[in-house]
């Protein structure tokens, strides 16, 4: 696959990404997306800048214009891809990896993001083939831009202010933004909730010296969770590197599931009535209040043999199939109030029952009944899997 990933660009600088690689990545999404315009931030890894300025360099030599936010974190990229109405948008980092590697995230307009199926893929051979057909003798525009107001002011709106002080007054959270991006999420936004914060790796440094910045691997919490306990706080926040994951330690020095976070947030979203089809194919069988995560696959070829009720929650990345490998069609059916976790895999002919939770990471090779909870990879799908791959 080399570094040309399923999500994104990414990997080992100087030996994989370089600046040379960096420009000529420039070329082949200006080329592929064919937009006047593209957007571009970076996080704050130690070659963060030379390869952002090599990026920008290869982008106006095929005549695109480009915004340049700068220092960001990837949610502030897509909120300004979105909120300036951008066609298109870079942001260069590496997100949760260690401080060697950096890489690239694209998205089209409304920050909708580009994987290797809808994009990626395209760019890679572009890149591969190295001859670039829209070289222009002008070259494009470099604007700056500052979106820190527009973007704290869009945070902020979520919350109803008079409700926040009653719950967060008195209450204290410690904050570990493990020398990322985070670090500016707290100063521009945390510090303006009326709680007491305690900061943790607070200050930006791509070199991550204090643990590396994913949140998921337990060895990188045990400090927050060592001081939410120190502190006697309410509450702990783990950032990664361009803090668009989050993990949260709770008052007993605990990490809460990511998947209960899922959950909280879909429930807010729909009793707020609020949009977050972020991936909903034509023909899906869909019924209401159904929260559907980011780059959630549902099977495309044969949509019209998705099934899914009121009430239901897919987290990010889930993968629902209705053809297996031999071709052979069977329909999919997720009843009401039932929740697929996020990296699952729901297999042909499945049918999920009523109230039923399939944990982070499962696979479903066979029906799930109602109010069950599944968890895990059966023995005889790993022993298939591993005959397949060798």
């Amino acid at each position: 696959m080399g570094i040309f990933k399923a999500y994104d660009i990414r990997g080992l600088f100087p030996s994989e990404i370089d600046e040379d690689v960096a420009e000529r990545i420039g070329k082949a999404v200006a080329q592929f997306l064919k937009v006047p315009l593209i957007l571009v931030g970076r996080d704050m890894r130690l070659s963060g800048k030379s390869l952002n300025a090599a990026l920008i360099k290869g982008i106006i030599g095929m005549g695109v214009d480009v915004m340049d936010i700068g220092l960001c974190s990837t949610p502030m990229c897509y909120f300004a891809c979105a909120h300036l109405k951008a066609p298109a948008s870079v942001m260069v980092t590496a997100s949760h990896n260690p401080p060697q590697y950096n890489g690239f995230k694209l998205t089209r307009e409304g920050a909708i993001p580009i994987s290797g199926d809808t994009g990626i893929q395209e760019i890679e051979k572009i890149y591969s083939k190295n001859k670039f057909s829209g070289l222009a003798k002008k070259k494009g525009i470099i604007t700056a831009k500052d979106i820190k107001e527009s973007y704290k002011a869009h945070v902020l709106s979520f919350i109803a202010q008079k409700a926040l002080k009653s719950v967060l007054e008195k209450k204290k959270i410690v904050v570990d933004a493990a020398n990322g991006m985070g670090s500016l999420e707290t100063s521009w936004i945390l510090e303006q909730l009326p709680c007491r914060l305690v900061k943790l790796f607070c200050s930006i440094d791509g070199s991550f010296p204090n643990h590396e910045a994913n949140p998921l691997k337990e060895e990188n919490t045990r400090a927050l969770q060592d001081r939410v306990l120190r502190e006697k706080a309410d509450l702990g926040i783990a950032f990664d590197g361009d803090a668009d994951r989050v993990l949260f330690i709770d008052e007993r020095g605990s990490r809460i599931p990511t998947d209960l976070i899922t959950c909280l947030i879909a429930r807010y979203c729909i009793s707020n009535s609020l949009r977050i089809f972020l991936y909903r194919l034509a023909g899906v069988k869909i019924g209401k209040n159904v929260f559907i995560g980011i780059e959630t696959f549902l099977d495309d070829q044969f949509p019209h043999l998705i099934s899914i009720e009121d009430n239901v929650v897919i987290s990010f990345r889930a993968i629902l199939v209705v053809h297996d490998m031999k071709r052979v069609v069977r329909p999919i059916t997720i009843r009401k109030n039932s929740y697929i976790g996020c990296g699952s895999i729901v297999l042909p002919g499945i049918i999920v029952g009523e109230n039923s939770f399939v944990a982070a990471g499962s696979v479903v090779t066979k029906d799930v009944r109602s109010d069950v909870v599944v968890a895990g990879v059966p023995a005889k799908f790993l022993k298939k899997m591993d005959k397949s791959i060798r």
